[in-house]
């Protein structure tokens, strides 16, 4: 809706400063709908940018940590760039297939030793619509539900190995 609005105060300020310039009041109309226009325009980067009208809303996830290998307890990562940003592969009781975090600059991982259960705990940060006035002015942004942070936080105990997949190969050539 924010796009029609938009849309409406610029042919509107159009239409009173250059099509009906003989009607009368016809500049403060103009005024108005520049101010409307302004409004729009600026709360429309607002949203764009900081998120104008939406909250945030938190989801924590817990799975038990299963190894890689049924010889040793390992997690793998693999850097990226210049070695700071890591993707963890593991695998959880609960899938067979090994999953890994997300390549992203919105995502942060750490690993803690434990001596409880291994598990990897993940906590999703996404944006929602605060009320229905924001959902149907932004609605049509297609901006509900998206993520603003994923943090990954491994609990593995102490006989647990955290290898780099380069490790891991020469692990496997020896």
């Amino acid at each position: 809706m924010i796009i029609i609005f938009t849309i409406i105060w610029a042919l509107g300020f159009y239409w009173f400063t250059a099509v009906k310039q003989t009607m009368r009041h016809h500049i403060a109309y103009g005024i108005i709908c520049l101010i409307f226009l302004i409004a729009n325009v600026t709360a429309f980067v607002l949203h764009d940018n900081y998120h104008l009208g939406m909250t945030t809303q938190s989801s924590v996830r817990t799975q038990q940590l299963s190894s890689l290998s049924p010889r040793a307890k390992l997690l793998a990562y693999r850097s990226l760039g210049n070695g700071k940003e890591k993707v963890y592969v593991y695998k959880t009781t609960t899938k067979d297939k090994t999953q890994h975090t997300k390549a992203d600059t919105n995502a942060t991982t750490k690993v803690s030793i434990t001596s409880t259960k291994p598990q990897v705990k993940v906590t999703t940060i996404k944006y929602r619509y605060a009320n229905k006035l924001s959902q149907w002015m932004f609605g049509i942004l297609s901006t509900d539900n998206e993520t603003k942070s994923t943090n990954y936080h491994f609990y593995v105990n102490t006989d647990w190995l955290v290898l780099s997949t380069n490790q891991l190969q020469q692990m496997t050539q020896q």
